[in-house]
């Protein structure tokens, strides 16, 4: 399953590369990269989650998890396109409600393709369907 996922990332990022999109990348050669966001460890019912930031709100999927944390795929329109800005996702732990921060490490959008998209990373963030291997 990570491998499929690594591999629609991909697929994205070529089509990104091909395209006249407003996607941004990573590049801090001052050393200035945005520090990592540390938080407590935290299992989410369900894979469904809500994206803010700012007063921009809209839903969102943990589509999957490597070692770095769980990666959230939202939309551009939503978080923007700004690598390394703090976005919050609201999720439901144990039945309630609990918010956590990541960092944008992808995006995408084009107000004349159909792209738009942006994808976190939360750290200790996990889903219930991750851990059992169930189809979401």
């Amino acid at each position: 399953m990570m491998k499929l996922f690594r591999t629609s990332l991909l697929g994205l990022a070529i089509f990104a590369m091909c395209g006249s999109l407003h996607a941004q990348t990573q590049d801090c050669p001052d050393g200035n990269c945005p520090q990592p966001i540390e938080s407590n460890e935290v299992t989410a019912d369900t894979p469904h989650v809500r994206c803010m930031v700012g007063n921009s709100c809209g839903s969102g999927t943990i589509c999957g998890r490597d070692n770095t944390g769980a990666y959230v795929l939202s939309n551009a329109h939503v978080w923007g396109t700004q690598l390394g800005k703090v976005v919050n996702i609201d999720c439901v732990v144990n039945g309630a409600q609990k918010r956590v921060q990541g960092r944008l490490v992808f995006a995408g959008y084009s107000s004349t393709r159909m792209v738009d998209f942006a994808i976190a990373v939360v750290p200790n963030l996990k889903s219930v369907y991750l851990h059992t291997g169930l189809a979401f």
